[in-house]
């Protein structure tokens, strides 16, 4: 996946319908850009932007053609899933502050024996 599509999300769409070419050529006529296109038989999978798909979802209803998105990707979507386990956030930040602190202390062992 391209760097520029992880940072601001990405979408994997499956399109159905009898001319799915059709939503290829108004998304190239109002800008959303689309990759990895491949045809699947009757049905066409591609990725989008993720701000598109409002837009990408009247194009396909303009074309007569169905959409769903079937995989979604990228920084917004990783941060949605990490905000509810807040624990794996917070726990990596804990042990980089104590290393910090620590870090302050000079401590010697001395081996006896």
């Amino acid at each position: 996946m391209r760097r520029w599509a992880y940072l601001l999300g990405a979408v994997r769409v499956r399109v159905r319908g009898d001319m799915p070419e059709r939503l290829l050529n108004l998304s190239l006529d109002a800008g959303v850009p689309l990759w990895d296109v491949v045809y699947q038989g009757d049905r066409l999978l591609a990725w989008a932007p993720a701000a598109d798909l409002i837009r990408l979802r009247d194009l396909a209803r303009r074309a007569g053609c169905r959409l769903r998105a079937v995989d979604r990707r990228g920084l917004p979507f990783t941060w949605r899933r990490l905000r509810r386990r807040r624990t794996m956030i917070l726990a990596p930040a804990a042990v980089l502050l104590a290393l910090h602190v620590f870090g302050f202390f000079v401590w010697f062992f001395e081996v006896r024996g």
